[in-house]
């Protein structure tokens, strides 16, 4: 059986669209609950104005993602690698700095217990 023969199959360029197999009346609509109402229009195909709206903004967003890469240059691999280092070092440095507190107060621990 092949997807053809399936029936509601779509096909590679084909895209599914949500839709209310049922009409009803204004009047009808008016009477339902806000829920059922909300439910009803997000099936609903979007008024003229809020899909322009919408290709509008996905088309700054796609221009600000391209200004986006056009501006900021991907950071190359050896930066990348350096900064990683930099990063591990200043790690060790502040665990040595914490060891190092850790033994004073030992220390003094130790001093004070000795003295009383």
């Amino acid at each position: 059986m092949s997807d053809k023969d399936v029936k509601g199959s779509l096909g590679a360029n084909e895209k599914f669209e949500a839709r209310n197999w049922k009409k009803i009346g204004e009047n009808e609509f008016k009477k339902q609950h806000p829920v059922q109402k909300s439910r009803y229009l997000a099936y609903e195909s979007p008024p003229k104005e809020i899909s322009q709206a919408r290709e509008t903004v996905a088309k700054r967003l796609l221009d600000n993602k391209k200004q986006f890469r056009k501006d900021n240059p991907p950071v190359p691999q050896e930066v990348f690698i350096e900064k990683e280092k930099h990063e591990k070092l200043i790690g060790q440095l502040k665990a040595a700095e914490a060891r190092n507190r850790l033994r004073i107060m030992r220390l003094r621990y130790q001093a004070n217990k000795v003295n009383f």
